[in-house]
């Protein structure tokens, strides 16, 4: 299943690309394709197909 999601958070492209450094090995196991794009601090899209639903949804 392919989703976009445009999310919001406070911090900056530093603050999330540490984040998603702790999630991106769970991340791979349930998605055969995963793209983030900044819009600016605080904001950034994402695209991803998911492969597991229930466990890429868990990590969240």
């Amino acid at each position: 299943m392919n989703i976009c999601v445009v999310s919001t958070f406070d911090g900056t492209k530093k603050d999330y690309l540490k984040l998603y450094d702790s999630f991106k090995d769970d991340i791979a196991k349930y998605t055969d394709g995963f793209e983030m794009g900044f819009v600016r601090d605080g904001k950034v899209i994402v695209l991803a197909n998911v492969t597991d639903e229930e466990k890429f949804y868990a990590i969240f």
